[in-house]
């Protein structure tokens, strides 16, 4: 106990030279450089795989939003032609349920897709397609109530005049959506290329002063251990 505290006591009056000094302040600086580039590149690696998974699921999921849109609207053009052409037969009322269920569909969609975060041009995008909505709805609800009257050829003619061009102008509107949905992930992809370019620029940056530091201290040591081998030779001669 005696001796590990005579240690200490020693140590603690010890007196450093600006040499041991230098040293000690080099190689702290090594480890501190380290230790935070480290850090750097821990932290940077973790925030873009965050946000490459956030942008990928949300637009994943936008995506799949707007493709089942498409879809519903697809089927209840069908269903509808479908109606037109059984003309009140036996599997009318089955063409029929199908036509509200793809209405009841695509307005789900729709609603969950309003419901994510959206940027200013999907919100003019989605909004026009729900204008254009409201101008093929009408003509549906005609059809329906021609049909109902046993109108068919009335029915028939305003299908392909009025209502397939309303229904085929909502069409082009999602695959806008859709499109610009894949321009925005290639601009998104290419900017988190360009930060993780200067990422690696903030890294080679630190890797090469690391490695100067080194260099220099390495040198520094070397130069002192000569220095003090020589003399120690010149003093041994000398003796």
């Amino acid at each position: 106990m005696n001796k590990i505290l005579a240690k200490f006591i020693l140590l603690k009056n010890l007196k450093l030279s600006k040499s041991s000094w230098l040293l000690i302040v080099s190689f702290s600086s090594i480890l501190l450089v380290t230790f935070f580039a480290l850090i750097f590149i821990s932290v940077q690696i973790k925030t873009t795989q965050a946000q490459i998974n956030q942008i990928v699921t949300s637009n994943n999921k936008k995506s799949r939003l707007v493709v089942e849109m498409q879809q519903s609207a697809r089927d209840r053009s069908l269903a509808l032609y479908s109606m037109v052409s059984a003309k009140g037969a036996f599997d009318y009322d089955t063409f029929y349920e199908n036509y509200k269920l793809q209405a009841a569909l695509f307005i789900k969609a729709r609603e969950a897709f309003l419901s994510m975060p959206l940027s200013k041009k999907e919100l003019e995008l989605i909004n026009h397609q729900g204008k254009l909505s409201r101008l093929a709805l009408p003509q549906q609800n005609i059809i329906i109530k021609l049909l109902h009257k046993r109108r068919f050829d009335d029915a028939a003619k305003r299908l392909i005049k009025k209502s397939i061009p309303a229904q085929n102008a909502v069409l082009t509107q999602l695959t806008k959506i859709i499109n610009f949905q894949n321009d925005n992930n290639e601009k998104i992809v290419a900017q988190l290329q360009n930060k993780a370019k200067e990422s690696i620029i903030i890294i080679v940056t630190m890797s090469v002063i690391i490695l100067l530091l080194t260099i220099l201290t390495a040198l520094y040591v070397i130069t002192r251990i000569t220095r003090s081998e020589e003399l120690l030779y010149f003093e041994k001669e000398l003796a």
